[in-house]
């Protein structure tokens, strides 16, 4: 169910007549493409694209025709083309390399292969038609007569007019299109946001306390944020003025608070409250009301909201499933009435962090934390605004609301991005460590700026924990040498994450060549390591290091694209793809030979192998399921999750997990027949990544927790106006 406001009618474009192509109709007026049962809502761009290949089929039209009559007077590149043209291929059902719609001429162009026939009538009519009804021959006007030589000049003549005429129809219709859907023109320097920007920013709250989440209200007189006390536990709402003077407390009731948001006015704020397992939204009447509560809220206990106006409260909302996704929902928070917006698949396990702009415009994220995908909700219509998932702790609109700011990991470290929505376009701003953040309406913008310092211990039995690292940054992802006597690690201490190799009291960096970083060591035998390689846009590939020559061996038969992977003896490793996918990765087997894929590892969230035995958890699931490496056509055997499941790994038949109980952490010994698990050590602190690591003996343990925590929330004030960004 929608707002009647959602249901936005499209504005006019270059393309207006409805058109049979092949067996599709294309409706320019409602967007759409649909075939017998079939139907798409296609953005404004592809529309106009394929209108454009269909004004003449068969010719063929140059990429720079095709750039300037539907990308007319915009900076884009060749790919935003290159990317259009495959959105319309995998929309029609058509293949590039055997073309039956799109043709691609190398080094010249596109053309269009089927016949195409206006259709007769209203197009508004025509788009009622249910699709699967036959066409009837007296509905299509195609124009098959040849001109009288001696009409033939005057007839080119008005051709060429109306060819003139419709190119400034198209670029009158481009410019009321664009300013509603997003603009194609937008830039970082004409959004106000470029790298250079980001030279502007001082700190704005460095406080004792974490304080994240911020949020200014609609007017940008206001501020509100969360604040964490991570010794105690005790969290709270502040809200201030936009310069962060004169803070004050909030009285939130109990619960931890999280994800303040002002109604439109001013006047109240929206957040949610934890208690430990049960999220409840709220909202206070400002400056010193009561909360009262306005239902459940899903998902997790800080997902932020949104509060576009004064009856339109978004939030991530149960499924009514018990088993189902978490979705986002609008509720009015006078009337208390609620819908449900959308409906994620299963693996994504939750929509999240909606924000609406201006023209109604919802962008949000889907999928778990750490494997997030950015979508763009427009009226109905849902799509992906960039390929693959990664860690996205929080976006927000530009002041304009024709870009966003993103905070991603997509290039291998936290940092801010410029996205454009419709173009795809995506530049790295800086501002590493970026994690919560808002933009006020006079385009300033405050944002978290997380540093962790998190260190590899040893655990043993009868002993004290042993420090194995120390630098004031992030180590993780321990993986000790086959004979002990070695480890290797993550390290971020120089910048992106590296490899350090470490004996004793010696350590060094690996020499390895320029990647967005480095992850995941693990030893294929002595003098070999496997690691997985981030490249530009988030892709990764696993690659083979040979430690005595310092050199990555790139033919050997083990490297290939893949995230994680593990050795499983002899010339064999298991390895997972689909990591940048909010559906889970997918496990393969891959050996001198050649690879295969285990088709009982689906929507894996995190896996491990060691000991004969291969081990994951897949996404909504509440156990882990393990295979023998000798029986991997078998069943997969089930054990339970603990609850609260921190990282693990495989040792001697037996799962090794860190778990919580209480307020403290320990890890427990899970034997693989199904036995109950027993308590092993204690531990400082929660793991900081997924990996335990034991020794052959099985008498200590390795793994990563976080040792400090700081935050800051940084300001970047807007450009002065007159003066370029740049």
């Amino acid at each position: 169910m929608q707002d009647a406001d959602d249901s936005r009618q499209p504005a006019a474009g270059p393309a207006s007549e409805t058109l049979r192509i092949g067996d599709w109709l294309l409706v320019p007026s409602t967007h759409t493409l649909s075939r017998g049962g079939e139907s798409h809502r296609l953005p404004r761009r592809l529309v106009d694209l394929l209108a454009c290949l269909a004004s003449r089929p068969g010719e063929t039209f140059s990429r720079e025709a095709l750039l300037e009559a539907v990308w007319a007077r915009k900076v884009v590149g060749d790919e935003v083309l290159s990317r259009a043209i495959a959105e319309l291929r995998g929309l029609l059902g058509d293949d590039a390399r055997s073309p039956r719609y799109i043709e691609t001429l190398p080094k010249t162009g596109y053309r269009l292969l089927v016949p195409v026939m206006r259709m007769a009538g209203e197009a508004d009519a025509i788009a009622t038609r249910d699709p699967a009804a036959p066409v009837e021959v007296s509905e299509l006007t195609a124009d098959t007569s040849t001109p009288p030589p001696a009409a033939s000049g005057r007839l080119a003549g008005v051709i060429v007019g109306l060819l003139l005429v419709s190119v400034l129809i198209a670029l009158a219709g481009w410019w009321a299109w664009s300013g509603k859907e997003g603009q194609t023109s937008a830039t970082p320097e004409s959004t106000g946001w470029t790298a250079a920007d980001l030279v502007r920013e001082h700190p704005f709250r460095s406080g004792p306390h974490w304080g994240w989440q911020p949020r200014y209200s609609r007017d940008g007189r206001w501020l509100a944020y969360a604040i964490n006390d991570l010794e105690t536990g005790e969290s709270w709402l502040e809200w201030a003025t936009a310069d962060g003077s004169a803070p004050r407390r909030i009285e939130g009731g109990v619960g931890r608070l999280a994800a303040p948001v002002f109604s439109p006015d001013g006047t109240r704020l929206a957040f949610t409250a934890w208690d430990g397992s049960d999220c409840t939204l709220r909202v206070v009447d400002l400056p010193a009301g009561l909360p009262r509560d306005l239902g459940p809220c899903g998902g997790s206990q800080s997902y932020p909201l949104d509060w576009p106006r004064e009856d339109r409260l978004l939030y991530t909302g149960p499924s009514g499933d018990e088993a189902g996704p978490a979705a986002l929902w609008r509720t009015d928070p006078s009337t208390g009435q609620s819908a449900r917006l959308t409906t994620p698949p299963p693996t994504a396990l939750y929509d999240s962090h909606p924000r609406q702009n201006a023209a109604g415009d919802i962008a949000f994220l889907r999928g778990p934390h750490g494997q997030r995908e950015l979508w763009l909700r427009q009226g109905d219509s849902e799509r992906r605004l960039l390929p693959g998932a990664h860690r996205i702790p929080d976006l927000a609109w530009t002041a304009d609301g024709r870009a966003l700011i993103v905070a991603s990991d997509r290039d291998g470290f936290p940092a801010l991005h410029w996205l454009n929505p419709v173009t795809g376009e995506l530049r790295l701003l800086g501002g590493r460590g970026a994690a919560t953040l808002d933009i006020g309406p006079d385009g300033s913008l405050l944002y978290e700026r997380r540093r962790y310092d998190a260190n590899l211990w040893r655990y043993s039995e009868g002993g004290e924990p042993e420090r194995v690292t120390d630098s004031t940054r992030y180590e993780a992802f321990a993986a000790p040498s086959p004979d002990g006597d070695a480890l290797v690690y993550v390290s971020n201490r120089d910048g992106n994450g590296s490899v350090w190799w470490q004996r004793g009291a010696t350590e060094h960096r690996l020499s390895l060549p320029d990647a967005e970083a480095w992850v995941r060591p693990q030893w294929l035998d002595a003098r070999h390591l496997l690691l997985t390689r981030y490249v530009a846009g988030g892709q990764t590939r696993i690659e083979v290091f040979d430690l005595a020559g310092q050199r990555l061996l790139d033919a050997h038969p083990l490297a290939g694209p893949g995230f994680a992977a593990q050795p499983l003896g002899g010339e064999r490793i298991l390895y997972a793809r689909g990591h940048g996918d909010s559906a889970g990765m997918r496990l393969w087997l891959r050996d001198a030979t050649g690879e295969r894929e285990l088709g009982a590892a689906r929507a894996v969230a995190d896996f491990h192998a060691g000991d004969g035995w291969i081990a994951w958890e897949s996404r909504g699931d509440t156990h882990w399921q393990l295979l023998q490496v000798d029986a991997l056509d078998e069943p997969p055997q089930r054990l339970p999750l603990p609850a609260t499941l921190g990282a693990w790994g495989l040792h001697a038949g037996r799962l090794v997990y860190a778990a919580r109980e209480g307020e403290s952490w320990a890890l427990f010994l899970q034997p693989l027949d199904g036995s109950p698990a027993s308590r092993w050590l204690e531990l400082r602190g929660a793991p900081a990544d997924g990996r335990v690591v034991v020794d052959s003996e099985g008498t200590h343990a390795i793994l990563s927790h976080v040792d400090a925590f700081s935050t800051d929330l940084m300001r970047v004030p807007p450009a002065p106006r007159g003066v370029s960004p740049d």
